[in-house]
């Protein structure tokens, strides 16, 4: 009416972050986003320089247009000649450029992005809110300055990767940018055999014909058989045959059993023998050249995925229950016990001899634990007690006594994520990024005993073999090279609550029950159609 005042009302709409409309008009396809990580290694056999520049730029335009269908190419992008024992690379030190004093590589360039993301989903949307873990977050954003700190300390002591904490922390903030990641996961989990497996298969035979490595193989090894099932249930033979290749090459890298090498040297035993051991170091359970913590984390990712896709197997739901909290108190009390049960000597072949290949699993295991990991152990326990409380100039090594009453410096890690986040990031910083491995742990074993979270499922089940075995005596998992990759599995994988799976399998199931009406109907209108000609 005339003179009347009307009042229009705008539907508010939802404050989703990462799935605005503009966002989705901007987005780069998949596949031109993995071009560019491929281009990316192909400069730095050239220009390495310009290979941190064009890697920069890649990684950052995926990370802060966050798509869970980028991840691949996120992985990728990380690599450059410096993995490939091709052409003169291998062993030598990846493409850096310093700017302002400040050494920056794609993977640092990847964790600024990534906190700058972080802050904009949090100050934008109710993601983490949402997700029960809005204090986590502040808490993260409280840990930075502190290792910002350490971190300048250790640049005045001129210490060797005097950046560490402050790459350490923000890494760890990847477990949040999982979190986002999660808002666009496909619900057949197609990020997963379309673009995981096919990449672990072609790493794994470049590693075992000794033209690769990467740390990322570490937690590939934790996920490549549940990724590589999840593949053969697929109805296409093409992801059938890769997820099969995905699970033979996982267990041949995980053991060290040297099968493609076996094949490559077309030779007998003793050339699988000769060359599975070449790293020339203890081997593990068959006698390759894996590692003992490769050969547990193989084999816990695989009978985890044994509970997890064989749904009549009872008690996958109270494995789920002990895989979180409680699995993570076992890992601090075993970390502290071991520590302080060590002798204080230097590392020797006491326990094995001279003949270390011909150990048995039993004896191989107490070498592992007391006298290659023990003494590191006990010399960073006392470190971390004795040391100073809140800020330690990064860097620093840590004092390993000698038997023969001299000290030698270790600067290679504590071998352990417990000791090694304490001994790094000390008493403010360390016990948050420990809360946030914790709280990790907790809501990927909640997904691991909820039912139909299939595809997640096996996200879950990396991330916890990966921190309860290569957390045990391996550091890896918390480090810059690999947080990335295990704490955005983590917070891909992760489940805020037992209401919240419930919650999700229910629309996982509508839908997967919708796509069988939609398949039933278009059957039944092809047979229409066909007889009606």
């Amino acid at each position: 009416m005339h003179g009347s005042s009307v009042t229009h009302y705008r539907k508010k709409v939802p404050r989703t972050g990462a799935a605005r409309e503009d966002s989705d008009r901007i987005r780069l396809r998949p596949a031109w986003l993995m071009w560019g990580a491929i281009l990316t290694i192909l400069v730095s056999f050239v220009s390495p320089k310009m290979s941190v520049l064009l890697g920069g730029a890649v990684a950052a335009w995926g990370i802060w247009y966050a798509r869970a269908e980028y991840l691949p190419a996120l992985i990728v992008v990380q690599f450059s000649i410096a993995n490939f024992f091709i052409a003169g690379g291998g062993g030598i030190v990846p493409p850096i450029m310093v700017i302002a004093g400040f050494p920056f590589n794609v993977g640092y360039i990847i964790a600024f992005a990534m906190a700058a993301r972080n802050v904009y989903e949090f100050l934008n949307t109710d993601t983490f809110r949402q997700a029960g873990v809005r204090w986590l977050f502040i808490l993260w954003l409280i840990a930075i300055p502190f290792t910002m700190v350490m971190s300048v300390m250790g640049k005045l002591e001129e210490n060797m990767s005097w950046t560490g904490p402050l790459r350490v922390t923000l890494m760890a903030g990847a477990f949040f940018y999982g979190l986002i990641l999660r808002k666009t996961w496909p619900v057949d989990g197609r990020v997963i055999y379309k673009g995981l497996v096919p990449i672990m298969v072609v790493f794994y035979l470049l590693a075992d014909f000794s033209l690769f490595w990467h740390r990322y193989l570490f937690v590939f090894v934790a996920l490549g058989v549940p990724a590589g099932i999840l593949a053969t249930r697929q109805r296409r033979l093409l992801w059938k045959v890769l997820g099969w290749m995905c699970v033979i090459l996982t267990v041949d890298y995980g053991l060290g059993l040297g099968i493609v090498s076996f094949i490559k040297l077309g030779g007998g035993l003793e050339s699988l023998e000769g060359d599975a051991t070449s790293s020339g170091g203890l081997g593990g359970i068959a006698g390759g050249s894996a590692t003992l913590t490769l050969n547990f984390v193989m084999l816990s990712s695989a009978a985890m995925t044994m509970f997890y896709f064989i749904r009549t197997l009872p008690g996958r739901r109270l494995a789920g229950r002990l895989l979180g909290l409680p699995a993570f108190g076992f890992l601090v009390a075993f970390s502290v016990m071991i520590a302080l049960l060590s002798p204080r000597y230097a590392i020797t072949n006491a326990t094995l001899g001279e003949d270390a290949g011909s150990a048995s699993v039993s004896e191989k295991l107490m070498y592992k634990l007391f006298d290659e990991r023990s003494v590191i152990w006990n010399a960073t326990f006392e470190d971390i007690v004795n040391g100073p409380k809140i800020f330690r100039p990064s860097g620093r090594p840590v004092i390993i006594p000698m038997y023969n009453g001299e000290d030698r410096e270790w600067v290679h890690g504590a071998h352990n994520v417990i000791m090694e986040v304490l001994v790094s990031l000390r008493f403010v910083a360390g016990p948050i990024v420990l809360c946030m491995y914790a709280v990790a742990m907790i809501g990927c074993a909640r997904t691991f005993g909820s039912e139909g979270l299939m595809a997640r499922g096996v996200l879950a089940i990396a991330t916890l073999a990966t921190a309860l075995i290569g957390g045990v005596t391996g550091h890896y998992p918390m480090t810059d090279e690999v947080s990335f990759l295990f704490m955005g599995l983590a917070g891909l994988g992760w489940t805020a609550s037992t209401g919240a799976a419930k919650s999700e399998w229910l629309v996982v199931a509508q839908k997967a029950a919708a796509k069988r009406g939609r398949d039933r109907n278009s059957r039944y209108h092809r047979r229409r159609s066909f007889f009606a000609r």
